[in-house]
């Protein structure tokens, strides 16, 4: 099984934020990761973590970074590892928004290390005009949250235990999302696409996060139809090359036109969890689960 933690950050702008092309998301994204970074970095004269001789102790590093060891056996060959976390913004008309953090395994720890690199990214103000916010209320299941570690380990969930089934009729693209198959990104997505895609990251994350238990079974053939879905284009600005860059997905939705078994069932709402696809940290892969 894989624990996992979601808290949700009530913050209010002190006007309207100019967030110029960029998604919300990802700007939230670049200064936690920045305010993390300075708040925990003790050799900030590194001109890199990947040479840092604490990239696989220090919560920055662990957390936005993840390396690996090249010779690992999850992902043999490749010196990344999938992020612990996903995260969303969602943001209403009279300049607030809830900041949604869902956190994965041992990196349950890190919470009080991100609410305060949150409430000094609000102190500095986000977006062109550098708008600081301020947080109102944290929350974990819609009731007042202190973040303390105690409190964390004794609410923390499991994926998958005690998941009901429901009977899903729809499944929502809500944020651009990117799966790969044969070397390109699908431009249409049908369910089976999202639940081997699902499959493998659960796989990674337990292996990485969890107690690694998880294995991988057949999944039988979903009939599906793709409705309005379509490709669209984010702007991006890459602190790591220095440039500016789109990053894309498909959104729309996915009919399903027969019943999941229990395991599929489970990976979607691994999905809904913990997003599905290529670059979910920056709050892309997100769905939504309908019920008929």
């Amino acid at each position: 099984m894989l624990s996992y933690f979601s808290l949700e950050y009530s913050i209010s702008f002190s006007e309207t934020v100019d967030w110029g092309n960029v998604p919300p998301s990802m700007v939230i994204r670049s200064v936690l990761g920045y305010q993390l970074r300075h708040l925990t970095c003790v050799l900030r004269n590194e001109p890199s973590c990947t040479d840092c001789m604490l990239n696989h102790t220090c919560v920055y590093a662990r957390f936005f970074e993840s390396h690996l060891n090249k010779k690992n056996e999850v992902l043999a060959g490749r010196d990344r590892a999938s992020h612990p976390f996903s995260m969303d913004i969602f943001l209403s008309d009279d300049n607030k928004a809830v900041i949604a953090l869902t956190v994965i395994g041992q990196a349950r720890n890190y919470i009080p290390y991100l609410t305060i690199a949150l409430q000094r990214a609000g102190e500095q103000g986000i977006g062109r005009k550098r708008t600081p916010f301020a947080m109102e209320k944290i929350t974990h299941e819609g009731k007042t949250f202190d973040y303390s570690i105690e409190n964390v380990e004794k609410k923390s969930l499991f994926w998958p235990d005690a998941i009901g089934m429901q009977n899903l009729g729809t499944i929502i693209l809500d944020s651009p999302c990117r799966i790969k198959k044969a070397a390109h990104y699908l431009q249409t997505i049908y369910v089976d696409d999202l639940l081997l895609a699902a499959q493998r990251h659960m796989y990674i994350l337990d292996r990485l996060y969890g107690d690694g238990r998880f294995s991988i079974q057949e999944l039988p053939n979903h009939s599906s139809i793709p409705v309005d879905q379509h490709w669209i284009d984010q702007n991006y600005y890459s602190s790591r090359q220095h440039t500016h860059m789109k990053i894309g997905g498909v959104v729309g939705k996915i009919e399903l036109k027969n019943s999941l078994d229990q395991y599929s069932y489970e990976l979607l709402e691994a999905c809904r969890l913990f997003h599905v696809g290529k670059n979910i940290s920056m709050g892309l892969g997100r769905i939504l689960l309908m019920r008929r």
